[in-house]
């Protein structure tokens, strides 16, 4: 947890290592640095983690083991389902948003700008309802379906 309560995940922690190199307070404390990708078209952030003195232009360095490391949109929210709901299937809109909602107590249970226009949305309690809204909020147009149970085949939005 961080300092506001929020869930993290810590991906890179070193230990001092002594080089030899001086100024050692400089070179013994695993100093480097981090760059952060972000490929839009792909969905995807690539985190690099970098020595101190290296140069990724040049191409002469190695990152530090274990990076880069590569999380993508969906993997970003790594709950596990415990259901799956019908795969949406969904015309007549690029880069649609899908927002699924518990019925009962109208909670967002999560939000998702899609690349494609099929998705199974997963759920984390089968025992309910959702109410599922597909849509672009740019232009505010939205289709909502009431009453989405797990296991249900298909549901189609045409826009």
């Amino acid at each position: 947890m961080d300092g506001f309560g929020n869930k993290i995940t810590v991906h890179a922690a070193s230990n001092p290592l002594f080089t030899g190199k001086e100024p050692a307070r400089l070179y013994d404390r695993a100093a480097g640095y981090g760059i952060v990708r972000l490929n839009k078209t792909k969905r995807e952030i690539i985190i690099e983690c970098w020595p101190r003195q290296a140069n990724p232009e040049l191409g002469d360095s190695e990152q530090y083991e274990g990076w880069p490391i590569e999380i993508t949109q969906e993997s970003n929210y790594g709950r596990k389902a415990i259901a799956y709901l019908p795969e949406l299937i969904i015309d007549g809109l690029d880069n649609p948003v899908v927002i699924i909602i518990n019925e009962e107590t109208e909670e967002i249970i999560y939000s998702i700008r899609l690349k494609q226009n099929t998705f199974k949305p997963k759920v984390f309690d089968a025992s309910i309802n959702y109410i599922v809204k597909v849509g672009e909020p740019d232009r505010d147009v939205w289709q909502i379906k009431n009453g989405v149970k797990p296991g249900e085949t298909t549901l189609s939005y045409h826009f």
